[in-house]
This record gives structure tokens, C-alpha cells and sequence, in this order.
């Protein structure tokens, strides 16, 4: 029972952070989609995938440069931890 509650509790805050992080793109007007084990636990399970531990957004490249320090400031300010990554294979398909 008390991992079940460890879990249900787990699973109630990243749904409120990722509300939270929805506003505050929205809020910045950033259009963003969620990606890789968020979206395939949203579509197949309609809930979080129960071993993935973090959210995954994508915002386009071409905006993110533009916003990536009013965004970092108000995801840190909320308390987030913010990161990112580009990922070179994508660019090989554009180009």
C-alpha cells in the first residue's frame, strides 16, 4: 500500500508541474507538444508511464533561442530545473 500511495502521490505532483509548466509557456506564448514516454504513456495509457520519471516537451528550435532566458528564469523561479538538449540527428534530416 505504501508504495502504491508513494506512487499515486508522484504521479498527482508531476501532473500539477506539468499544468504549471503549461501556463507558464502559454504565458510566454510558446508553443510546445509533449514527446517520446510522456506522449506514449498520454496515447496508450492515458496516464503517465509508471517508470518514467520526468516530462518531455519539445519547443521549436527556431523559437527556443529566442525565449531560452525568460523561460529558464520563470521555470527556475517556480522552482524547476531546467535543461535542454539539441539533437544533431534531426538537423541531418532537415538539411
Amino acid at each position: 500500500m505504501g508504495i502504491l500511495k508513494e506512487f499515486s502521490d508522484f504521479e498527482h505532483e508531476r501532473n500539477e508541474d506539468l499544468v504549471l509548466t503549461s501556463k507558464i509557456l502559454n504565458n510566454l506564448n510558446i508553443s510546445f507538444f509533449i514527446e517520446t514516454r510522456t506522449f506514449l504513456g498520454a496515447v496508450r495509457d492515458k496516464k503517465f508511464i509508471r517508470r518514467d520519471r520526468d516530462s518531455d516537451l519539445e519547443i521549436i528550435r527556431s523559437v527556443f533561442f529566442d525565449i531560452i532566458e525568460q523561460l529558464k528564469e520563470k521555470l527556475n523561479k517556480n522552482g524547476f530545473l531546467f535543461f535542454y538538449s539539441i539533437l544533431r540527428y534531426y538537423e541531418k534530416i532537415i538539411n
